[in-house]
């Protein structure tokens, strides 16, 4: 990535346990690693990190490629109100 290049972050995850999922602990950790570093442009944990705002602040235009796993049942992206499958 040239210099010139800009680059936008968002930086998201669940600490707490949720869904049957037991805490990870060393999300929070982790974002506040990345928020530190690399002054994302978003930073969302726990009850932050939803679908829906995941969504608004990611946006298609922003991107010339999409992926979508092949196997969804074991691609999935935990938000804090919902389990779905994702595409990336």
């Amino acid at each position: 990535m040239s210099r010139k290049e800009k680059f936008s972050i968002i930086a998201g995850g669940l600490s707490e346990a949720r869904q049957g999922f037991k805490a990870l602990p060393g999300v929070k950790q982790k974002i506040e690693q990345i928020a530190k570093s690399l002054n994302p442009d978003s930073v969302m944990l726990n009850q932050e990190f939803t679908s829906e705002r995941v969504s608004k602040r990611i946006s298609p235009k922003f991107f010339d490629t999409e992926f979508c796993p092949p196997d969804p049942p074991s691609e999935q992206s935990l938000a804090w109100g919902e389990q779905e499958s994702i595409c990336f």
